[in-house]
């Protein structure tokens, strides 16, 4: 199967897709799961401000969409700024 790669829009409006999306680290490889993209960006965040090695997001299975560790900031930075009824509070969408 393909990898399929994403604008941060594209991502954006994944946010709350359900799925098993892993944080991928160094060592240990998966840092952690989660059951949306928005909770794996702030799992990648929280550990990476933890000065753990992010190397990307996966949504499983098969790996299709990846999501490089330069990416994670930049969408996390975005979807923050969102309420929990998705109204833009600030910040502005890329």
């Amino acid at each position: 199967m393909q990898t399929e790669t994403h604008t941060d829009n594209e991502l954006l409006e994944m946010l709350a897709e359900p799925g098993l999306w892993l944080v991928r680290g160094g060592n240990p490889p998966v840092l952690a799961t989660a059951k949306d993209l928005q909770s794996a960006l702030t799992m990648a965040f929280e550990a990476s401000t933890a000065n753990q090695t992010v190397l990307g997001i996966v949504k499983m299975p098969n790996d299709v969409v990846q999501i490089p560790a330069h990416q994670i900031y930049r969408l996390w930075k975005y979807f923050r700024f969102e309420d929990q009824f998705g109204n833009q509070i600030g910040g502005a969408r890329p």
